[in-house]
């Protein structure tokens, strides 16, 4: 959680990837729906360091999968990225 928290006070409190805010209760809050991602999929870059993580929320990282953001981005949202 604490590691959560830092990453959302960098990130101005919203998703990187949407762009929407998160508040501080969706952060925490019971049902989740906010997420940390590996920026550079861990799996693929073994990078499990701060520095590779954000919060976002967890739609937009179901939509990001196992992919970087270019990936993702560039093939379903050309214009967003």
């Amino acid at each position: 959680n604490i590691l959560k928290y830092q990453l959302w006070e960098q990130q101005g409190q919203e998703c990187i990837y949407s762009g929407k805010p998160i508040s501080f209760e969706k952060l925490f809050g019971e049902g989740g729906g906010v997420e940390v991602d590996h920026i550079l999929p861990r799996s693929r870059s073994l990078d499990d360091s701060q520095g590779n993580k954000i919060v976002c929320l967890r739609a937009a990282n179901v939509g990001k999968g196992d992919r970087t953001p270019y990936e993702w981005l560039a093939d379903a949202q050309p214009d967003q990225y």
